[in-house]
């Protein structure tokens, strides 16, 4: 018999479709187990919640600390509206606790660094306790957050009609224009800005473990259903 006289049966082509579509998806599950892999391992995140005010707010387990008789206090708690308002009520609901200033290194280290308590304080002196604490252990266990809550002017006052008064605001808007007040923060409080812009991702080598495997298969298995539901959606299309 002739290789010509084999037939072959009509309708063979999906056949070959359906094997190249499987090797397809079986590149890509692979390729995404490898490259979760290698993130788990090499790639660790470090969380940073707490950015703004509200983010706060919408943490009904975190107690907020505010300076004793501020006038940050003093303005929320005479707020009308927005969202100070939600601050007072927090402080009724015994989520406001207060400090004095010299009790804050204490507070920072007994019920900030736990991650149940965040402080609100004026820029200038979070830098100083964040430096302190950096100086102290040689770690940034703390974060700034990217959003302020109430600006605050520092000024000088004189007397009216004195001659003095607008050639020293003259050169304070100087001084403040080219940064100098920055800079003298910076040579007065050492380490003032280490801890300022903390990555949110660090990359480190570690050995592998069943611990390490392990993630990393759960992670798999997430992503395997994910690229399922992708692929039936298609086909529903």
């Amino acid at each position: 018999m002739l290789p010509s006289d084999v037939k072959h049966p009509s309708g063979w082509w999906w056949e070959r479709v359906i094997l190249v579509v499987w090797a397809l998806v079986t590149v890509v599950l692979t390729q995404s187990y490898a490259g979760n892999l290698m993130a788990l391992l090499g790639v660790r995140y470090i969380p940073q919640p707490i950015h703004s005010l509200r983010d706060v707010l919408d943490h009904p387990k975190i107690i907020m600390i505010w300076k004793l008789n501020s006038f940050t206090v003093a303005f929320y708690r005479e707020a009308k509206s927005g969202i100070f308002t939600e601050v007072a009520k927090a402080e009724r609901e015994g989520r406001v606790i207060f400090n004095l200033l010299a009790q804050y290194p204490e507070s920072i280290d007994r019920l900030v660094r736990p991650g149940t308590h965040v402080i609100f304080e004026t820029e200038s002196n979070l830098k100083i306790f964040m430096a302190d604490d950096f100086s102290r252990t040689g770690r940034c266990d703390f974060y700034y957050s990217r959003e302020g809550f109430l600006s605050t002017i520092y000024g000088l006052i004189g007397r009216k009609g004195n001659p003095l008064v607008p050639a020293m605001s003259k050169r304070l808007m100087v001084m403040s224009e080219f940064g100098l007040y920055d800079h003298w923060q910076k040579e007065v409080v050492p380490n003032s800005t280490t801890c300022l812009n903390l990555p949110t991702r660090v990359t480190v080598s570690t050995s592998l473990s069943i611990t390490h495997l392990w993630v990393s298969l759960q992670s798999s298995k997430r992503n395997i259903k994910t690229s399922k539901m992708d692929i039936e959606k298609l086909i529903d299309r």
